[in-house]
């Protein structure tokens, strides 16, 4: 009897040990491993957070060991600036994640300017390992379910390794689904993620890709020189990163095609919606494309030899028709011929949501639909992170890439702590004698504000009253009318407001125009609002404007409402927004008129430098001191000088 009382003891101690690894608890799950995933997760570690990240696969950044499938990243690996300021070098590195390792930078991973997907797995893996992230791996999400309002948590994981309980799911998986097509005789086709990699596999073929983004182009270039000819065909035109000031858009690394195009060396490009193609296999093996109206109209006979050209002038006759988009394209290039021994799908990627079927997703499918505090529209209290936000800067700034959803996961992360722990956004408190020189070093420095150009940006809150400012960086401009509640902050009914982002020209960026025309470059201070590059644009409120204040300025792209003054300062070739004449005196101008009072330092020490280089016998406080209106005559005596501008330029006299 004791002998059955000791199994039945043991056996109940094991009932209790599997139930407690079935069902795992966590203040923040994080779906997947990626950029993202451990971006977010060294947030929550450093912050002290209940987390776990939850990966399917065996390793950090999974996605990577397959793609991209030609091993070449085109994220930018500048290892080398003017500046040894690891802040500013961020704007110029591309791949690094956020931390205060220095060593953990890309550039100790590769010298190449484009690296290598396996340099960035490696980096991943010690990333991960360098600060203990907890990552479950092999662990696959199957479902999320809602728990009732009296359960402690929120949601319920279903995994391929058990339950997970947790108060907030943050979904930061990526995009890893191939976008599917609906042609006719899809098994004739290969798809970019099951395609031969070996080149000599499409010697003197003829190749259709359908795509003409950064992975159709990545293919065209890897077999490139191999082939007979390659065609590329979207339903849109081919949009080049360095027009659309894009990164997602075509990349230059990989668009060699374009000069066999352009230079009529075989290679096209052609605009047609793929979904209305049937592809045919003819018996020699080629295969035959047309539009899937022409499919019940052809004869079998037309797929022999001596009949082709007979197919060929009836599919043309089709596609040339004057309201398709083909017609241009084949009435510019003559005669096209639409056999092919190959046929690549290489359309991009979208969300898979199959264990969210609830979520409703955004441009075509490839999103999910998010809040600007990136919530999911449907279900409070899910998040994204990483790639899965960008539709909220989607083709204008770099939030669905490293560079830039670093910034955005660590602005979702201040968000969270500022709504769940009363944790105020980080912020900086100045006197306001130190506005200006905040202002120039963060449009000099801060890469968050440049990466995101036109959806993050510096806000700062000033209190007269006090004669102080308080500064928040990187915060998501499109939260400014509901600022207090998303960071924490109160502003007060007297505070004044500036906020500073980048942004390009209104009309310089778009893939039908000349970015290189003679006048690129050619404004001046006077008119920076017409500048077409990258600069600095300031904003002022007068007092925080509410969410029935949402007219757009017509002036700026920022998702901003309408501001009581705006200045923008003028582009410069090199982003140095320090220049005297160009940038600090119209900024100084810019924020006296707005504050009523000399935007240069106050400190005796200063009064009395300034005093001394101009050899006068007055007192140093009668440099700085008094009314506004008394000390108009020293302000245009230094025109505008300000501690940035002494600093930049050594104290050297205008």
């Amino acid at each position: 009897m004791q002998l059955v009382e000791q199994i039945l003891l043991v056996s109940a101690v094991f009932i209790v040990l599997a139930a407690s690894q079935s069902l795992r608890k966590h203040e923040y799950c994080v779906i997947g491993a990626g950029p993202a995933g451990l971006q977010l997760g060294y947030f929550l570690r450093a912050a002290e957070h209940d987390y776990a990240i939850i990966e399917r696969g065996d390793r950090p950044g999974a996605f990577f060991e397959t793609y991209p499938r030609h091993d070449t990243l085109i994220s930018i690996n500048k290892r080398r600036t003017d500046s040894r300021n690891t802040e500013y070098s961020l704007r110029h590195d591309w791949n690094s994640l956020l931390s205060n390792d220095e060593q953990m930078q890309m550039r100790y991973y590769s010298i190449k300017m484009f690296p290598k997907r396996q340099d960035l797995l490696l980096y991943l893996k010690d990333f991960k390992e360098r600060f203990n992230l907890n990552v479950h791996f092999k662990t696959e999400v199957t479902g999320l379910h809602r728990l009732t309002e009296s359960s402690e948590y929120r949601f319920s994981l279903e995994t391929s390794q058990g339950q997970y309980h947790c108060q907030v799911v943050i979904v930061a998986t990526g995009l890893f689904k191939m976008k599917p097509l609906n042609i006719t005789g899809l098994e004739h086709t290969s798809s970019y993620d099951d395609m031969s990699l070996n080149p000599a596999d499409y010697e003197n073929k003829r190749v259709l890709i359908i795509g003409k983004g950064n992975t159709a182009f990545e293919t065209a270039a890897h077999i490139y020189g191999r082939t007979k000819l390659i065609h590329l065909m979207s339903r849109n035109r081919v949009r080049l990163a360095w027009s659309s000031h894009y990164v997602g858009d075509v990349r230059a690394v990989n668009n060699e095609l374009l000069d066999t195009y352009q230079l009529k060396s075989i290679d096209g490009l052609l605009e047609y919606d793929a979904n209305d193609l049937f592809v045919l296999r003819r018996p020699d093996g080629s295969l035959a494309v047309g539009p899937k109206d022409l499919e019940n109209d052809l004869d079998q006979t037309l797929f022999e030899e001596n009949t082709r050209g007979l197919f060929e002038t009836k599919l043309l006759s089709k596609i040339g028709n004057k309201n398709s988009s083909f017609s241009v394209e084949l009435e510019g290039e003559g005669i096209v011929n639409f056999n092919y021994d190959v046929v690549i799908r290489a359309n991009g990627f979208e969300f898979d949501r199959s264990w969210l079927p609830n979520v409703t997703t955004v441009r075509n499918g490839k999103y999910p639909k998010i809040t600007p505090s990136y919530e999911s529209t449907d279900i409070p209290g899910l998040y994204f992170a990483g790639t899965l936000t960008h539709s909220l800067d989607y083709r204008k700034a770099a939030g669905g890439f490293i560079h830039g959803f670093r910034y955005t996961v660590r602005a979702l992360q201040r968000h969270l702590d500022a709504k769940r722990h009363d944790r105020p956004w980080p912020s900086l408190k100045q006197p306001l004698t130190g506005l200006i020189d905040t202002m120039v070093r963060r449009i000099n420095e801060g890469s968050g504000n440049y990466q995101m150009f036109q959806n993050l940006g510096d806000v700062f809150i000033v209190d007269r009253a006090a004669s102080s400012f308080t500064l928040l960086e990187e915060f998501p401009l499109r939260l400014l009318p509901s600022l207090p509640s998303a960071s924490g902050h109160p502003v007060g009914r007297d505070s004044l407001l500036f906020v500073f982002a980048f942004e390009y020209g209104k009309n310089f960026s778009g893939p039908a125009l000349d970015v290189f025309h003679e006048e690129r470059a050619s404004c001046s201070p006077e008119d920076a609002y017409e500048c077409n590059f990258l600069h600095p644009v300031i904003y002022q409120y007068n007092s925080l404007p509410t969410d029935t204040r949402t007219n757009l300025h017509k002036m700026s792209p920022s998702h901003l409402p309408e501001p009581d003054a705006i200045i923008h300062l003028v582009e410069d070739l090199h982003t140095n927004f320090r220049a005297r004449s160009t940038h600090l005196e119209p900024l100084a101008a810019f924020l006296e008129a707005a504050l009523k009072q000399p935007m240069y330092p106050l400190s005796l020490e200063r009064c009395a430098m300034l005093a001394v280089m101009h050899g006068s016998t007055k007192p140093a406080e009668s440099w700085c001191g008094g009314s506004y209106e008394s000390r108009q005559d020293s302000a245009a005596m230094l025109r505008g000088w300000s501690a940035a501008d002494m600093m930049q330029h050594g104290w050297k006299q205008k």
